[in-house]
């Protein structure tokens, strides 16, 4: 069994599994409030992704693209302390991304996210605004 621990002034973030890529719990505890907020419940949930470097101006963070076709959903949250758009994309051929639903997120709000499957391969991808950010954080799982 493994364990990974990350750590900011705000949150600690562990993550316990049996194999690599096989998250079995992650806990997100609010260091202030000592609250414990468990991410898995009755599904089986992978980490696919997570990014806390902030973005420049107009930058953009693209997420690898991942074979979801066997997920029943993607999740995740997003926290950034500037605007910015976030885009959900699809594709069939993991070469061409078509179809994309994209929304408009607002500053220092937490954003939580469900997409559900509808083609072989997904990625997300998260443009900053006209505003240097100083936090960014996105974490992107898959749902079973």
């Amino acid at each position: 069994m493994s364990q990974i621990l990350l750590h900011d002034e705000r949150f600690e973030v562990s993550l316990a599994g049996v194999a690599s890529g096989l998250v079995m719990d992650i806990n997100i505890e609010s260091v202030e409030a000592g609250l414990i907020l468990p991410v898995r419940q009755d599904h089986q949930q992978t980490l696919l992704e997570s990014t806390a470097v902030p973005l420049g101006i107009g930058a953009s963070f693209v997420s690898a693209s991942y074979l979801v076709e066997t997920y029943d959903e993607i999740i995740g949250t997003c926290f950034a302390d500037q605007n910015g758009t976030i885009f959900f994309e699809s594709s069939w051929d993991n070469i061409n991304f078509d179809g994309e639903e994209h929304t408009t997120y607002i500053a220092n709000n937490r954003l939580e996210f469900k997409i559900p499957i509808v083609a072989r391969y997904a990625r997300i991808t998260f443009t900053n605004g006209p505003v240097l950010q100083t936090i960014f954080r996105l974490f992107m799982a898959e749902k079973r």
